[in-house]
């Protein structure tokens, strides 16, 4: 793992505490608004279906909420399995009793990836699953003027689905109910400039929207930085995102990961940046920015250390 280590030890480094959400949306040029969300719903929602992507739209994503010691835990969809058919049969209970209220679950590709329409712009601030993963829901309730609604849905969605088929039979075979849904990312589709030069490779359903609405349909991500060479002709600027790998908690299992992605990919880019055949190098993780260029790598005195989780 010591290429990945030579370039973390001696890039420059921004600590913002930015999310995936926001950081995936910077690069493609979409910033966050004081009274709104990030419109990762609708930008998802090209991923997920071939049409009615106009309007508004708000992700409604199924979550275990757990009581512990006068706390109440959220766990997000990395930490279960749901089939599709499961998916289906809950959207569907939910759906019979929102009915009055003209309110209708749709469910995307991904059975962990649900939505709802919106009738107009929602002045409202939530967070994404993701970052209150594990966490106790005080102080993660969604803000701002239209807060109220989600709230009060929520708590009928709750009650909803304390008595559904799905989650007495998911309880049997002891495994953890669907008894919520966490809504956020709610609005439109955002203006997106299109990046002369720019190619994208991943599979990730929030890049592959922003790509599509910035005209550069992302590619299948190849097996390693020198088969992306190969593909990338005359791009000048490449964006490569990597999947979140299921049992990517496991220690051991990250550290196969990694060494993976040092070998096939950290390795040859470190040659590239020594050899002046790349000028510039931008690793992004959760919160952290790591920009390197040829110049950087001459601050030999910033040692490399190890690489943990």
């Amino acid at each position: 793992m010591r290429a990945l280590a030579i370039l973390l030890a001696r890039a420059a480094r921004v600590d913002d505490g930015a999310c995936y959400e926001t950081l995936i949306c910077r690069l493609f040029g979409v910033e966050e608004q004081r009274e709104y969300d990030l419109p990762v719903a609708a930008i998802t929602h090209l991923a997920d279906f071939i049409s009615e992507h106009g309007g508004g739209w708000m992700r409604a994503d199924p979550v275990h909420l757990q009581p512990d010691l006068g706390k109440l835990i959220l766990f997000d969809g990395r930490s279960y399995s749901l089939g599709m058919n499961e998916a289906r049969r809950l959207a569907s209970d939910l759906n019979a009793a929102l009915a009055a209220r003209a309110i209708e679950i749709k469910v995307g590709r991904d059975p962990k990836r649900w939505y709802v329409r919106l009738d107009d712009a929602a002045a409202v601030k939530t967070w994404p699953p993701s970052a209150v993963a594990t966490r106790d829901l005080k102080g993660f309730s969604p803000k701002g003027r239209d807060a109220k609604r989600w709230v009060q849905l929520m708590n009928e969605v709750q009650m909803v689905l304390h008595d559904t088929a799905v989650n007495r039979e998911r309880e049997d075979r002891g495994e953890p109910a669907i008894n919520s849904l966490w809504f956020w990312g709610a609005g439109s589709l955002p203006p997106v400039a299109a990046v002369p030069g720019r190619a994208v490779w991943g599979a990730e359903p929030i890049m592959t929207g922003l790509a599509v609405l910035g005209g550069c349909a992302p590619s299948r991500l190849p097996g390693s930085f020198g088969a992306l060479l190969e593909q990338a002709g005359s791009a000048t600027e490449c964006l490569v995102v990597f999947p979140e790998e299921q049992g990517a908690h496991d220690h051991q299992v990250w550290l196969e990961k990694v060494a993976r992605l040092n070998r096939d990919w950290f390795q040859p880019l470190l040659t590239r940046l020594r050899l002046g055949r790349l000028r510039r190098v931008d690793l992004y993780t959760e919160g952290c920015h790591f920009e390197i260029t040829v110049k950087s790598l001459w601050r030999l005195w910033r040692r490399p250390g190890p690489i943990t989780p």
